[in-house]
């Protein structure tokens, strides 16, 4: 399965928001996804819209 993301950040502090969805290559939202940010122990799963947030970046 292909799958591919968004993602769209805030930062201004470290109390930043990164949020983005999670699709197939159809354009279908993929529940349970686990999407971390890099060097970092934060992360998030997708909701059933394939959406998530992740605060205090």
């Amino acid at each position: 399965m292909n799958t591919c993301g968004t993602v769209a950040a805030k930062s201004f502090a470290q109390n930043a928001t990164i949020s983005g969805s999670v699709r197939t290559s159809d354009g279908e939202p993929v529940e349970l996804v686990t999407v971390n940010v890099k060097g970092t122990a934060k992360g998030a799963l997708t909701d059933r819209n394939g959406k998530y947030p992740i605060r205090n970046v």
